[in-house]
């Protein structure tokens, strides 16, 4: 189990001119501490307008300078916003990418959906849609750290996102590890279903947590696992209010105040709190009605019993978390550890709020400095007395590791990257066709099959093929099917097809839809004056890797050429050949008589019509 904390950047009233400084140099410090003493992460959250709460509204510049103070802590950035309305997608990737480059590789990315209204309403998000475009632009988030180029997006997005270079490019491939917010029971299956890691910020007894890491686990080894990213994160983490002092009394006395705030303070902005901005003190409201909101201070007591994350004595309830002695503590560390937590964050009380010592009123408690040094000294201690005894951190079993791989080739297929031109003006308009080119390095003295991309339509990627892409449909334009974009873009294409693998041909071009494009080129670039008179059915047989066969007919008519998917009746020409094959001799990447020669192309019908195919449809 790895064991980080969490840094949520409260600060309680009242304020003075130095005191988002002061935190934010406190909080560095408590990170840079953490990372000398040996924890796994720390995680800071972006709110936004959320006073005394959550003043991490800069969290990926605040990120940035940790990065620069700390060497083996791994940095959690979230829970942040992907809706287009916070951050653009391209400047999100760019941010977390920068991020990931300062860390060298440290940076896990939580996303979730806002949930406090007065963030959906300031930062004009539609609350009925926002679970959708969570699901959709984390899925843009990951293509555009993944892929490069990016691939584009437009259905199911907001606006038309085109093909672009996302720099700088992250340092861990294929992105970081990505995690979604849970706070329900619920939300635990749809992070399992996307192949994201679960961030579990309510407060769970281990009991409770086994329940919902059961849940998770089952559906990431299910069918029902179609990951949005290119990765897997298959990792579950639990938080806990933690505060450790060697006497009990002390533990309780000097934490506990700071620890209920943020319960309170949460709570008030997502469930119960009428808020006036600039005007609330949330400070004096947690003092006055924490008991009537399940945070009375009476209830938690030092007996010397193992901890509970929540009690109830007299009538009154409480959160406790692993406040108390190293011993308690690290007894209740176990427990979860047992569960099968991946991940225990433990959430330090808001600095301002800690208590000077067993006994301190709720005033002496605001005293920054002396704060800070109690936190410090608890980090301290749960280093040295608990953090020993945690078990190791291992990696994912054979099974699972099983179920990742299923889960990513479930993962559909990403659309291609199709190479354009983009001039310096962006309301330019697009270039003119570009003219059927003449026979280029795949032509040859024996039969051809017809061309699919001469100028470019319908590619891999760039250079290289990547394994990743959005869940969504391969979708082509018709203009780009009618090439426009000239002879470096048909090397790209090449290139693509040419270091591309059979499966993913078969997967990406070689689609139900790559292949209409396919056809659909050949169609549009048929020269009728090639054709010689001919009039009538040409199919194309194409088997995949696994045996199956898909039919393709072209039909030739006074008017010019058709296409569809299926059988053909009384073809005057059948051409049979494996589907990546077929791929590659689309793209100019093999000979169709090297094909012929070695026996992985079959003619059957009018051998002189298989000839002239290659004038026929433009090349």
């Amino acid at each position: 189990m790895r064991i980080g904390i969490v840094c949520d950047l409260q600060l309680p009233r009242p304020w003075s001119a130095a005191s988002e400084r002061a935190l934010l140099a406190r909080e560095l410090d408590r990170i840079a501490l953490a990372d000398t003493l040996g924890f796994g992460s720390a995680w800071v959250q972006e709110h936004h307008f959320l006073e005394e709460l959550g003043h991490g509204g800069g969290a990926v510049p605040f990120l940035a300078a940790a990065a620069g103070r700390t060497t083996a802590l791994r940095l959690g950035l979230g829970v942040l916003s992907v809706d287009p309305a916070v951050r653009h997608p391209a400047v999100l990737a760019a941010d977390v990418a920068t991020l990931d480059l300062l860390a060298e590789g440290r940076l896990d990315v939580a996303t979730g959906v806002a949930r406090t209204g007065i963030e959906v309403a300031g930062l004009g998000l539609a609350r009925q849609t926002a679970r959708s475009r969570w699901e959709q632009y984390t899925g843009v988030l990951a293509r555009m750290l993944a892929e490069a180029p990016f691939g584009g997006a437009g259905e199911g997005t907001s606006a038309a996102l085109p093909p672009r270079v996302v720099l700088p490019r992250p340092w861990q491939q294929p992105h970081p590890p990505l995690w979604a917010r849970c706070d329900r029971p619920a939300d635990i299956g749809t992070a399992a279903r996307l192949g994201l890691g679960a961030l579990c910020r309510s407060v769970l007894e281990p009991e409770e947590a086994a329940e919902w890491i059961a849940e998770y686990r089952g559906v990431l080894r299910s069918t029902r696992c179609v990951p949005v990213g290119a990765a897997v994160e298959p990792r579950v983490a639990v938080c806990v209010p933690m505060f450790v002092h060697a006497d009990e009394a002390t533990a309780i006395d000097t934490g506990i105040d700071g620890l209920h705030f943020q319960a309170f303070a949460t709570s008030h902005y997502e469930r119960f709190g009428e808020h006036v901005p600039g005007g609330t003190d949330l400070w004096a409201a947690f003092l006055a009605r924490r008991a009537d909101v399940g945070l009375a201070r009476d209830a938690v007591v030092a007996d010397g019993q193992p901890l509970s994350v929540r009690v109830l004595r007299d009538g009154q309830a409480a959160v406790r978390g692993a406040v108390g002695t190293p011993a308690q503590v690290a007894e209740l560390v176990g427990r979860y550890a047992a569960a099968g937590v991946d991940d225990l964050l433990l959430v330090l009380p808001a600095g301002a709020a800690v208590s000077a010592g067993a006994g301190a009123g709720a005033g002496s408690g605001r005293d920054e400095a002396t704060g800070e040094d109690a936190v410090a000294d608890a980090l301290r201690l749960f280093a040295a007395e608990v953090l020993p005894g945690v078990p190791a951190d291992v990696p994912p079993d054979d099974e699972l590791r099983t179920a990742v791989r299923e889960a990513l080739a479930r993962r559909p297929v990403p659309p291609p990257f199709l190479p354009e031109a983009v001039g310096a003006l962006a309301e330019a308009p697009p270039p003119a066709p570009a003219p059927a080119p003449a026979a280029g390095p795949s032509s040859s003295s024996g039969p051809a099959v017809g061309v699919a991309f001469a100028a470019g339509e319908g590619a891999g990627g760039a250079d290289r093929p990547s394994p990743a892409g959005p869940a969504a449909r391969l979708r082509v334009s018709r203009e780009r099917l009618r090439g426009s974009l000239g002879a470096g873009g048909t090397i790209a294409v090449r290139r693509a097809v040419a270091r591309a693998d059979d499966r993913w041909l078969e997967r990406t071009l070689g689609s139900d839809r790559g292949l209409r494009v396919i056809f659909t080129a050949m169609r549009s670039r048929y020269v009728p004056e090639a054709a010689q008179g001919f009039l009538g059915a040409i199919a194309y047989e194409l088997r995949d890797a696994d045996g199956r066969v898909r039919t393709w007919g072209v039909r030739i008519t006074p008017t010019g050429a058709t296409v569809a998917p299926g059988p053909v009746e009384e073809p005057a020409l059948t051409v049979q050949l494996g589907l990546a094959d077929f791929v590659r001799l689309a793209a100019g990447e093999l000979d169709p008589g090297h094909l012929l020669l070695g026996g992985r192309m079959d003619l059957r019908g009018d051998f002189s019509l298989a000839t002239r195919l290659g004038p026929m449809f433009g090349q």
